[in-house]
């Protein structure tokens, strides 16, 4: 799909301040995984429109969300494929012959950090995106093995250890949701392909109203969904 049609699909589905986000992509055109990501902005933003959200793109955070009167600023990471690590599972999965197989972890495989760490770094590296005092989500698109619903559950219980403490950050506090969509190959990972998993943040400077919880435990991906 060109530039010029993702983004007339993002307007014909009502997305908001889609321009000035054409023109970003357009500047990334030579520049393929950067293009990737940055279009990644654009398929959550379709996500969470289809869900009943009004969405506007942005620049920081990434998206702009309202339902009900309440404001959301969404921050958008995507994981790309890993060449040092994904072929590597590829190869464990297919020698299994149907039987438990031992998966490498990813600081066998790139020799820095584990899978979560990843996660937990960029969420307080990018603290200062979350909008202060307002309701805040970070949502993952993973194009990796390494980054899914478990690893999403580990990151998450580290930020609430760093939440609990004296010392954390306090534009940390501003982020209420994190969310990870695990696309491998094409195909989605985990029990349900419609899944999107979630993991609400206990010591949130803000508290979320028990009906957007509702809201966003409900978003589902369906493919297909407009991409470069």
């Amino acid at each position: 799909m060109t530039i010029e049609r993702f983004c007339n699909a993002l307007r014909s589905a009502g997305i908001q301040g889609v321009d000035a986000y054409e023109k970003r992509l357009i500047s990334m055109e030579k520049d393929a995984p950067r293009l990737e990501d940055f279009a990644c902005e654009g398929r959550v933003a379709l996500i969470f429109q289809k869900h009943g959200w009004a969405i506007t793109m942005r620049e920081s955070p990434d998206l702009e969300g309202w339902l009900d009167g309440i404001y959301l600023g969404i921050e958008v990471k995507h994981w790309r494929w890993k060449a040092d690590h994904d072929p590597v599972v590829e190869t464990a999965l297919a020698s299994s012959q149907r039987e438990l197989v031992r998966i490498p972890r990813l600081k066998e495989t790139e020799g820095q950090e584990e899978e979560w760490e990843q996660m937990y770094r960029f969420a307080k590296k990018n603290c200062h995106q979350y909008v202060d005092g307002e309701l805040n989500v970070l949502f993952f698109i993973s194009h990796t093995e390494a980054h899914d619903d478990l690893t999403l559950e580990a990151a998450g219980n580290r930020y609430k250890e760093e939440l609990a403490r004296s010392s954390c950050l306090p534009a940390m506090t501003n982020l209420n949701v994190m969310m990870v969509m695990t696309i491998v190959g094409g195909r989605r990972i985990g029990p349900d392909p419609r899944s999107i998993h979630s993991i609400f943040l206990s010591g949130a400077r803000k508290a979320m109203p028990s009906h957007l919880r509702n809201a966003l435990r409900k978003i589902r991906y369906e493919p297909p969904i407009a991409a470069l």
